[in-house]
Formats: structure tokens, C-alpha cells, sequence
């Protein structure tokens, strides 16, 4: 088994509907003109759990 990380890696993973409603918001909001965003969702689990729900649904 290869596992590029360990059980507590996080990875940087979005929903689409996460990311959609972020590019939806952004231009609406006066302060974000000109700004940079790296979209992350906190909710991601760590890298061992996300492979096992992955696992889990496929």
C-alpha cells in the first residue's frame, strides 16, 4: 500500500459546490477587488480518513 502521507496529512480537497459558492461571493463583496484566495475547506478530513471514505463510496 502506498500512502503519499501519513494518517494526520491534510489535503487541500473542495467541493465543487464549496467552490462555486466562493467564486459566487467573491465579486459581490467590495473588499475582495484585487485580492488573492487559496480556497481550502477546513472540513477536509485528514489524508487516512479521506482515503477510506473515498474507499467507502467507490
Amino acid at each position: 500500500m502506498a500512502i503519499p502521507g501519513d494518517r494526520s496529512t491534510f489535503l487541500p480537497a473542495v467541493t465543487v459546490d464549496y467552490l462555486a459558492g466562493f467564486i459566487a461571493l467573491v465579486p459581490t463583496a467590495e473588499e475582495t477587488r484585487g485580492q488573492s484566495y487559496w480556497v481550502l475547506d477546513d472540513a477536509t478530513p485528514p489524508l487516512g480518513e479521506l482515503l477510506i471514505l473515498v474507499g467507502d463510496h467507490l
